[in-house]
């Protein structure tokens, strides 16, 4: 009879759950059933234990798990998104080379850390040699945080002091040796365009904590990191000027943090009042926190008024609260659109000319998908850029825009298939810029100011991508209307010079 049941009859949730940690409808400790299974950290009505309810990354199932349990699944959670983060790196020639140089190197192979480090050391050294202090400045903070996963944290501080340093200093980008750029008389560097970034303050602030630096320490590590680690000569900010600067820049990030943590969110005039003084620097956190304190179901709708009272506020204040406001009023449609599509019709109607001149904008896209006939009249607009546009990357977000409608309403956007497939056979550049000559005591240099030249973007290839994406995005609502080019997608995933287009031509396939 066993047998039987084992060939033919369901799965119990005991055999269910041997898929993976944890328990479906009983308390994980005592094992007792439950009446009703938790959603968050809850008491067990029999054991009086805390359980917690998680994600298995085995299945994506939801369990109860004890507490030792849930560090179990966060781990199985990390080496997940480490095997996605290396699967997606290895589509690169940089790292999948690195890898095997390795894997040659130990005689096994290597860790994805190790990979990366290789890599970051690479590019280091072929950024300062064209003196591209933008993109040295980006690769020294991947190895800070690679440092800081590491728990190599004096290590990590030192290379976010001389991320901070390069940002005081406000590097550029250029594609010249050093001796170039003096004949010409160009700077490397220009502290008018210096900018503290919190991404970076933000996690320089929790070292210091952690190690339990004094700010006396902390200023003495930086003057000696930078005196040692100072990749140009030509920095016109001297390491004490420099100081001064990131240090009140701390300052004012930690009396801000203070008002954070002290705003009630329930407070909608000092929420107003926050939004008139226009304190970018606080204003999206505090944001955020009335948005988390009104976000379930249950306390949206008797809050509706006060919602919209805060949202309109952004949408009329200026140009960055109304970034803040594009981006409440969609998680509000996306929660209850019946409630806030009268809010939705209104912002569109006198916001037209705005999405005429901007259809990259990306809530037109987010909105499309919600309910098209709040787009319809950009549709038409979008199409037309899409053929005209002289910008690659403008064309690239309206890509996204009309794949992220039609993934929902895909009869309203079908007219842009045949464009972006005429693209995706023969991409051709789309921004057309001569190098610019620059002579002096008669040297003439060219200058590639190119999306290529200045940041190593192919842009014909991103924008080829973008029109794959966006087609796997109209195929998710109706694969009838891409399954012509099926054909072109197959020999994509098999032939193109780009891994990464060969993965999203894969993507568009499984959709078929």
């Amino acid at each position: 009879m066993k047998f039987i049941k084992a060939l033919f009859g369901k799965k119990d949730k005991k055999e269910e759950t041997k898929s993976g940690i944890g328990e479906f409808d009983k308390c994980p400790y005592c094992k007792e059933k439950l009446d009703k299974i938790p959603t968050r950290k809850s008491k067990c009505p029999h054991c009086n234990e805390y359980m917690y309810s998680r994600t298995r990354p085995s299945d994506r199932k939801k369990v109860l798990v004890t507490e030792e349990q849930k560090d179990d699944i966060e781990l199985e959670w990390s080496k997940h998104y480490e095997a996605q983060e290396e699967n997606s790196l290895m589509e690169n020639d940089d790292f999948s080379s690195a890898k095997k140089d390795l894997t040659k190197q130990f005689g096994r192979e290597p860790s994805l850390n190790d990979v990366k480090w290789r890599v970051y050391n690479q590019r280091i050294l072929e950024y300062a040699s064209k003196r591209q202090w933008g993109l040295y400045r980006n690769n020294k903070l991947d190895m800070a945080v690679l440092l800081q996963k590491e728990n190599k944290l004096k290590q990590a501080l030192m290379t976010m002091f001389e991320v901070l340093y390069l940002d005081v200093n406000g590097g550029r980008n250029y594609g010249f040796t050093g001796e170039q750029l003096e004949e010409l008389g160009i700077k490397e560097f220009d502290p008018k365009s210096a900018f503290l970034a919190s991404g970076v303050i933000s996690p320089v602030q929790d070292i210091i904590t952690e190690l339990k630096l004094s700010m006396k320490e902390a200023k003495e590590l930086f003057i000696q990191t930078n005196n040692k680690m100072k990749p140009s000569k030509n920095m016109p900010v001297t390491e004490e000027k420099a100081w001064e600067k990131i240090q009140k820049e701390i300052s004012i990030r930690e009396a801000n943090n203070k008002k954070i943590e002290e705003f009630d969110p329930e407070d909608t005039k000092s929420i107003i009042n926050e939004i008139k003084s226009s304190n970018k620097e606080t204003l999206s956190s505090i944001v955020y926190k009335f948005r988390d304190q009104y976000k379930n179901k249950s306390s949206i709708v008797p809050n509706k008024n006060k919602i919209e009272r805060v949202i309109e506020e952004l949408l009329i204040t200026n140009e960055e609260t109304k970034r803040l406001g594009r981006s409440l009023l969609l998680f509000y449609l996306k929660k209850n659109k019946e409630l806030f599509l009268p809010l939705t019709k209104k912002y569109m109607q006198n916001n037209r000319k705005y999405f005429e001149k901007c259809p990259e904008e990306h809530t037109i896209g987010e909105i499309g998908k919600i309910d098209s006939d709040l787009v319809k009249d950009y549709i038409p607009v979008m199409i037309k850029e899409l053929k005209s546009n002289s910008e690659w990357n403008t064309r690239r977000f309206i890509a996204f825009n009309l794949g992220a409608i039609g993934s929902k309403n895909p009869e309203t956007v079908k007219e842009v298939i045949p464009i972006m497939i005429e693209y995706i056979k023969n991409p051709i550049e789309i921004t057309k810029r001569k190098p610019t000559r620059v002579e002096t005591k008669g040297i003439v240099i060219e200058m590639n100011l190119s999306a290529e030249g200045m940041l190593g973007v192919d842009q014909t290839q991103w924008l080829k991508d973008a029109y794959i994406d966006a087609l796997g995005m109209i195929a998710q609502g109706d694969k009838d209307l891409i399954k012509p080019y099926k054909a072109l997608f197959e020999k994509i995933a098999k032939k193109d010079k780009s891994e990464y287009s060969r993965k999203k031509a894969n993507d568009v396939l499984t959709k078929l």
